[in-house]
């Protein structure tokens, strides 16, 4: 037996013992039998307990007559995720449809933090409620439920990207299609895409001219820098002159993307440096885990550039100095499965370690990932990481460091105190010996290099060194 916990708006807790049953799933009392033949290999009956009060549901989905809920979670592949209501309430009736449920009728519904939509429906002579919602964490869930008996649990299909060792996930051709925005793309310029419903940030990419359609080529992000301004136009201009500034450099030889994510100044959140602000729920939702956006776009531009007839990697690769040598750094902490390759310099002063403890200490974000679950919502795929190339470097000379107080980045004095006196800083000392302990705990993907009589400085020689890296880091 597995538990399993989904939440739903922050109010909705349920919480799920899964046990198997065969593809075939039945509801239960009060709901009309449900097959969900069409969704998957590893569907499941599970029993489950409602940990809030019926009335919250009315509220949060200002849907009048709901009592319960039932959950199934539905399969798309992960390039073709919705990437609006529109296309989410299309993908709703393609799953219906293979049911022989009818007699839509759209309800007019959106919630603040998912892209969402929700439908009445006939389906064995009962009138049910159905919602299809994208989370934070790009997952599609299928809500439905009994409008008039009220409701119980019909089914969740466990299998997720990727499926565990139980489960197989449906294949693309198996899916409903789900239409996703096309990004245009001109070769040999830098194209900006303005923000949409479900992309909150605009973002700058380059495709070089002549890029063969043979090989297959990775998507480098690029250009994340920390400008401290409560004007998003700025950070918008300034990214897009980023990019421009750096293409002369090497970089017209990559498929590039930049995505200018704010560093507020009033509010004094991090958003580009994953501060532990980012992953609380309850912030502006405008500086909430922009790691999910960049998946969002990265998935969605990929999209676009093999519609286009180029061949594009699932992984990427990253590369950044100072804010941007954070944002790689981390990032791969975050999304370890998704990347190939990074180069980080001059990360902040000191590296997010990928350990949870360090002898009795726990290494809280961003010293380490000891409460990484808690703040992500899943556990830290090591394998994944471990596996990631890394380039971080450093001049030896560099003193720059986030670490001088606790507010923006850091949340408690202690643990900067605790990085000087375990790594010797501030200064290189403390990259220095981070890269020496990483290598003694076996993370051989990791290559560590200074560079003599330099400061805080990004340099043609860097950007080479980075590039030459990324190129070839096998």
């Amino acid at each position: 037996m597995q538990q399993w916990r989904l939440r739903l708006s922050l109010v909705i807790v349920a919480t799920l013992l899964v046990g198997s049953l065969p593809v075939l799933a039945q509801g239960g009392p009060g709901t009309a039998d449900f097959p969900i033949r069409d969704f998957g290999a590893c569907i499941n009956l599970p029993d489950f307990a409602v940990e809030s009060a019926p009335d919250a549901y009315n509220t949060v989905f200002e849907v009048p007559g709901l009592f319960s809920i039932n959950f199934a979670e539905y399969l798309l592949p992960l390039n073709s995720l919705p990437a609006d209501g529109d296309s989410i309430y299309g993908a709703m009736i393609s799953l219906l449809d293979t049911v022989d449920a009818g007699d839509y009728t759209r309800v007019s519904f959106e919630h603040p933090a998912y892209v969402s939509a929700a439908v009445e429906f006939t389906l064995d002579g009962a009138r049910m409620f159905g919602m299809i919602y994208r989370n934070l964490d790009d997952r599609l869930f299928f809500l439905f439920a009994d409008k008039v008996e009220g409701f119980d649990m019909l089914a969740i299909g466990r299998a997720i990207f990727p499926a565990d060792d139980d489960c197989t996930p449906l294949s693309p051709d198996a899916a409903p299609t789900a239409a996703l925005p096309t990004f245009a793309i001109t070769p040999g310029v830098v194209e900006f895409h303005p923000a949409m419903a479900a992309i909150r940030y605009p973002f700058y990419t380059y495709v070089p001219r002549n890029l063969s359609r043979r090989a297959t080529h990775r998507i480098l992000i690029t250009s994340q820098e920390g400008w401290i301004t409560d004007d998003y136009n700025v950070t918008i201009a300034n990214a897009g002159n980023a990019l421009q500034n750096q293409l002369p450099y090497g970089f017209r030889d990559f498929i590039v993307l930049t995505v200018p994510i704010p560093r507020s100044m009033s509010q004094n959140i991090y958003a580009v440096a994953f501060a532990y602000k980012v992953f609380d729920p309850n912030i502006d939702p405008f500086y909430y885990r922009p790691d999910l956006v960049v998946n969002t776009i990265v998935d969605t531009y990929a999209a676009s550039l093999r519609e286009a007839g180029y061949t594009i990697d699932d992984q990427i690769m990253l590369e950044g100095y100072s804010a941007g040598g954070m944002f790689a750094q981390l990032y791969a902490l975050l999304h370890p499965e998704r990347v190939y390759a990074l180069a980080a310099g001059a990360a902040g002063g000191s590296y997010c370690l990928p350990e949870a403890t360090y002898g009795d200490t726990p290494l809280i974000w961003p010293l380490g990932i000891a409460d990484y679950e808690t703040l992500v919502g899943r556990p830290f795929n090591r394998d994944a990481y471990r596996q990631v190339y890394q380039l971080l470097y450093v001049g030896d000379q560099d003193t720059n460091t986030t670490a001088w107080g606790t507010g923006e980045l850091w949340r408690e004095q202690w643990q900067i105190d605790w990085l000087n006196a375990t790594f010797g800083g501030p200064g290189p000392l403390i990259y220095r010996n981070q890269a020496a302990y990483l290598a003694e705990l076996g993370y051989d993907c990791i290559t560590y290099r200074e560079y003599p009589g330099l400061g805080h400085e990004y340099t043609r020689q860097m950007r080479a060194d980075a590039l030459a890296f990324l190129r070839n880091p096998e």
